[in-house]
This record gives structure tokens, C-alpha cells and sequence, in this order.
């Protein structure tokens, strides 16, 4: 695979977790890692070299990415966004994370309300 780019379309494979690309121009194709979340998991962790583990949620910022598995299984179930940030009285502390997603068409939901949506789930915070 000397001299490809890692994500180029629409000459690689859909289905390797290495690329990352979507065309609905002429064929509608994503690949793997586009469409589920626990694909695109694995593209970010390991191939991508563009997301860092963040060690806990609160450490997020807008844009980074955030993924549960719902039930501990070790598949990843479910990708959101941070869209927005809510201060604290002082300005300084981040009072709330607010997260958005295509399943539900959900836009600006608390992380607080989300986490306890997932009690049991395991969660992966990435920076983007």
C-alpha cells in the first residue's frame, strides 16, 4: 500500500477499517467505518492518527467525539458530538457538555441527561 492515503475513494475497500470516506454523489457507498460506530471506533483508535483517548468525559471540548457501549460487550454502540458548552457561574468551569446525534435527531442534550440514559455502558471520549 505504499503511497495511498489512508481514506481516499473510491479506489479502497469499504469494508478495511483503515479508510474513512463517503460518496452518495454516485453511489450512495460509505465505508464500514462511516456508517457504524463501532467501525469508525476502531478507524479513530487505530489507523487514523487523528483522535487521542481523552482519560475521562469531562475533558471534553467542542467537536470531540463520544461513544458508549450501551451494554459493556466490548462493541461500541453509539457516537455523539459535543455542540455546546455551558459555563458556570464563574465563566471558567464547564458547568455541562451538550451532545448531539443523528439516531434520534437529537440536538444539544445534556451529557448528564445521556450517561444516565447508559448506566452500566462503557464510555470512550475522543478528541478530534
Amino acid at each position: 500500500m505504499a503511497g495511498k492515503r489512508f481514506g481516499s475513494f473510491p479506489i479502497n475497500d469499504r469494508t478495511d477499517p483503515r479508510y474513512w470516506w463517503y460518496n452518495s454523489l454516485s453511489t450512495g457507498a460509505t465505508t464500514y467505518t462511516w456508517a457504524a460506530a463501532h467501525n469508525w471506533f476502531q478507524f479513530a483508535r487505530k489507523y487514523s492518527g487523528r483522535v487521542t483517548a481523552l482519560s475521562h468525559v469531562r475533558d471534553m471540548a467542542i467537536a470531540d467525539i463520544l461513544q458508549v457501549d450501551t451494554d459493556s460487550n466490548g462493541n461500541i454502540s453509539h457516537s455523539m458530538i459535543v455542540t455546546d458548552i455551558g459555563l458556570g457561574g464563574d465563566g471558567d468551569e464547564i458547568d455541562e457538555h451538550y451532545m448531539t446525534y443523528h439516531s434520534n435527531d437529537t440536538k444539544d442534550k445534556p451529557l448528564t441527561s445521556v450517561l444516565a440514559t447508559y448506566p452500566n455502558g462503557t464510555w470512550y471520549a475522543h478528541r478530534t
